[in-house]
């Protein structure tokens, strides 16, 4: 009588240690997830940022001064491999 209960107990222990595994799984997916997710939002804020400095950047320059200045860069490139 005493050894079936002691055997009843051994195996509900045991069910209980694979719960507790499982539960801690679980939990370490869970973190994952959330780290992933705390990775991605910071991408895309640094993203937004990327986009704000681009725009700006974008309207403080214009197309023809930035021509004419590749401009010039081609005619003093074109002119030091004449003199080479």
């Amino acid at each position: 009588m005493l050894t079936q209960v002691m055997v009843k107990d051994l195996v509900r222990s045991r069910s209980f240690v694979n719960r507790f595994i499982m539960m801690k799984t679980q939990l370490n997916a869970v973190g994952l997830k959330i780290q992933t997710m705390k990775s991605h939002e910071a991408l895309s804020s640094a993203m937004k940022g990327v986009t704000k400095c681009l725009v700006l950047m974008n309207k403080q320059t214009s197309s023809t001064e930035l021509q004419s200045i590749m401009q010039e860069f081609i005619k003093g490139k074109l002119s030091i491999l004449l003199q080479i």
